[in-house]
């Protein structure tokens, strides 16, 4: 048969409906045609190929879920620009686009938590990243360090904790402006590899004084 006949009729209801014919299944929506979802919000990225990337729009949307964005103090922003996961995502609150690319991305004290998620990398034209003031805790991505357009990086009065990445470290050392202070549980080893990165060696990185490695991890 082409399609399936499918009774509608409820016990519950006194009157019995009328019955009616349902189209077979329709096939899957092919993985590219998708839409991109994460945790619990989902959005269309391939509608707006033509303003960005589908791999930025997907690691904003990523963002979003990885860092509480329903709950966020402000993500339905002040006009002109637009709430997150509605139109163009060159026009959400707190971001910024250059020649179709994601340059900056500013969040400050605005209530965000949970993680920095891995796919944050994929902004690789970022030049501007300010989560700064947040609830955000767990571990500094190490694709933080792909970022090679950054030119600020400013995480500071956060949660994070952990051994700040040797790549993320690299970066920081190298750019005028890195500040991840104020995040009680962060911190980098005095150890030849992160001393060596500042001018002269054993600088703070970041504003984060070298500390002591524990004995654990023995001598580089």
């Amino acid at each position: 048969m082409s399609h399936l006949r499918i009774a509608c009729c409820l016990a519950i209801v006194v009157s019995s409906a009328a019955c009616r014919d349902v189209q077979s299944p329709m096939a899957p929506i092919p993985d590219s045609e998708a839409h991109f979802s994460t945790g619990s919000a989902t959005f269309d990225c391939s509608p707006h190929v033509a303003d960005l990337p589908v791999e930025e729009c997907e690691a904003l949307v990523s963002f979003y879920n990885s860092t509480g964005g329903p709950s966020w103090i402000n993500h339905t922003a002040i006009p002109p620009t637009k709430p997150w996961l509605a139109g163009s995502p060159c026009d959400w609150h707190g971001v910024g686009c250059t020649a179709n690319h994601v340059s900056a991305l500013g969040l400050y004290a605005n209530g965000l938590t949970g993680l920095i998620p891995a796919e944050i990398g994929n902004l690789a034209n970022l030049t501007h990243l300010n989560l700064a003031g947040n609830q955000l805790s767990g571990p500094i991505p190490a694709e933080i360090g792909n970022l090679t357009q950054l030119q600020e990086l400013k995480l500071y009065t956060n949660q994070l904790g952990g051994l700040v990445p040797l790549a993320v470290a690299e970066l920081g050392a190298s750019i005028s402006i890195c500040y991840l202070q104020g995040n009680p549980g962060l911190v980098i080893y005095d150890t030849p590899v992160y001393r060596e990165l500042t001018v002269p060696p054993g600088q703070p990185i970041c504003n984060i004084p070298l500390t002591a490695p524990p004995d654990a991890l023995g001598p580089e």
